[in-house]
């Protein structure tokens, strides 16, 4: 299965074409294929744990993620929604 999804992943390349013209061919560097059957699937794999690592009120569905934070004190909304967005990044950085 781990062999399945590398190949499905790695050496991914796209181009542009805008009318006539084509773009030159770019390496993807992350992310899962438009329109795949699998990609959700993959997604929804890597984002599961995250309302886990924040303490944010969050939900997940398909393939979105949201997390808020109720309040009066604007300020402190922000410190806390930051504190979450920065364990994601986090995260999201020990995986690549």
């Amino acid at each position: 299965m781990f062999q399945l999804i590398s190949s499905f992943l790695s050496n991914r390349t796209f181009q542009v074409r805008f009318g006539s013209t084509l773009s030159m061919t770019k390496l993807l560097e992350n992310g899962t294929p438009q329109g795949s059957v699998f990609s959700p699937v993959l997604f929804s794999m890597m984002i599961n744990d995250l309302p886990n690592k924040i303490t944010s009120t969050s939900t997940l569905y398909a393939d979105d993620f949201c997390f808020w934070e109720s309040g009066s004190d604007v300020t402190l909304l922000n410190q806390f929604c930051q504190r979450s967005l920065t364990k994601i990044f986090d995260k999201s950085m020990q995986m690549v």
